[in-house]
């Protein structure tokens, strides 16, 4: 059988729920049974304040910690005001690079380090068509949405600053799901 594809582009400002979107998403595909892979990074907050990132790779469910706040004289792996952990990266991209089949496909953050340095997840990037998936979720800054438009020309990008694109999403990825190419 010839599995539909649904590439779905989260996007939104920084806190806008991309992650948390991410997580429902993995939640209602565990319960229907479908098979989950990729990563998220969910953010750690101290009050108001977010001081790390955790990656948790799928489906596994190991939590590492991805990155911490830079402090002065940190300089091997910052980026912007982030101290990224690259064996976590390495850890990441291995996982990721043996994926070849899964139902849902999650792949939360990309930024700048991979758009823009080539660095990170890129490697991700390289590696998407060469996974048999049925829904694709890939979350990104609005500012790289003509990025993501160009990879991927079929891409359905939901703005999470727009309640009517929210809505949209979880329309589109429960039909997709239940009525799309995956068979149980």
């Amino acid at each position: 059988m010839i599995r539909l594809k649904q590439i779905i582009g989260l996007t939104g400002v920084s806190g806008s729920g991309k992650t948390q979107l991410c997580q429902k998403a993995i939640c209602y595909a565990n319960e229907k049974g479908f098979n989950v892979s990729g990563f998220f990074c969910p953010a750690i907050f101290i009050g108001d304040t977010k001081v790390a990132i955790n990656v948790i790779i799928l489906p596994l469910g190991n939590e590492k910690s991805l990155a911490m706040l830079a402090k002065p004289g940190m300089n091997n792996n910052v980026y912007g005001k982030w101290d990224f952990n690259q064996k976590t990266i390495e850890d990441v991209v291995t996982h990721f690079l043996s994926i070849s089949k899964c139902d849902l496909l999650i792949i939360d953050d990309l930024g700048p380090l991979e758009i823009e340095e080539k660095k990170g997840w890129h490697k991700v990037l390289q590696h998407i068509d060469q996974i048999d998936y049925s829904v694709l979720i890939i979350t990104f800054r609005s500012r790289y949405q003509k990025y993501f438009e160009g990879k991927f020309s079929d891409i359905l990008i939901i703005d999470l600053d727009n309640k009517y694109d929210v809505q949209k999403f979880q329309h589109t990825f429960e039909k997709f799901l239940i009525k799309g190419g995956i068979t149980q």
